[in-house]
């Protein structure tokens, strides 16, 4: 290695250590901000109606301790409906970029109509209609994921580079290897991006639907804490909740950096 891919290497590692340095005090300071703020409401509310900083963190380490069955189940629930989601969004809308006038005409307007479904009416009719609680919580988030997920790529797949797609025609490739060569890596960035808006409205959903239609999970906990009154153990579980979508949001930009490792970030100065 020469000294100048040295000094570029290490001007980089500097950069990107910078740029932790700099995250984790954001975090830090909107943690603060936060504490800040509950504790302003605790002075001035009751506190059977706000509680204190550390009633809600002996809350969180009890329900951690007693219900941490309920908190597997839910992330368990919300693996399987985003993956499910994820992979037949993201085929769905691989296929409607490269059949546009036929699967894309059809799919379009369906995935538009249960796009504008509200995420109430999938919870209500699914726990009138399904009598099977996983089911039940299943399809209402697989319902809500699939078409946010398949529009994304059918989008990032029309906004393929034209003169990118001439070049690979002069070899006369066929569709399915068109779909290889440029349609899959073009899909693959915009299905990343999506997951982040995708997955953190899935899990709010998520919760939503086991308070109404289950007897299990951190939804169905909630429920018991809104029924006895008890506040501290409902933002016991709201700090749950904003870990986990911090957990998940953390392992998404690690596969992106992974497998978009190839395109280069630009930064305005």
């Amino acid at each position: 290695m020469s000294s100048a891919e040295k000094k570029q290497n290490d001007l980089e590692a500097a950069k990107a250590r910078q740029l932790m340095l700099r995250t984790a005090l954001g975090y830090a300071l909107a943690i603060a901000i936060f504490i800040v703020l509950i504790e302003v409401g605790h002075s001035s509310l009751p506190p059977y109606l706000f509680p204190s900083t550390t009633q809600i963190l002996s809350n969180t380490v009890e329900a951690l301790r007693h219900d941490w069955l309920d908190l597997l189940l839910t992330v368990v629930r919300l693996i399987f409906a985003l993956l499910t989601a994820t992979l037949l969004g993201w085929l769905l809308g691989l296929l409607m970029g490269a059949f546009r006038s036929s699967v894309g005409l059809v799919a379009m307007p369906i995935l538009s109509i249960l796009q504008a479904i509200p995420a109430a009416s999938w919870i209500l009719v699914a726990s009138l209609w399904i009598a099977e609680p996983e089911i039940r919580v299943w399809l209402i988030c697989f319902s809500l994921g699939l078409p946010l997920y398949a529009i994304s790529v059918y989008e990032g797949v029309r906004d393929l580079d034209g003169e990118l797609l001439e070049a690979v025609e002069q070899f006369r490739p066929t569709k399915w290897q068109v779909m290889y060569i440029l349609l899959i890596p073009q899909s693959f960035v915009y299905l990343l991006i999506s997951m982040r808006t995708v997955s953190s409205l899935v899990l709010r959903v998520l919760v939503f639907a086991e308070l109404i239609g289950a007897s299990t999970g951190v939804g169905a906990r909630m429920s018991d804490a809104q029924t006895n009154f008890d506040m501290p153990m409902i933002f016991a579980w709201t700090v749950i909740m904003v870990v986990l979508n911090f957990a998940m949001l953390w392992l998404i930009d690690i596969a992106e950096r992974y497998l978009l490792s190839w395109r280069r970030e630009v930064a305005i100065r």
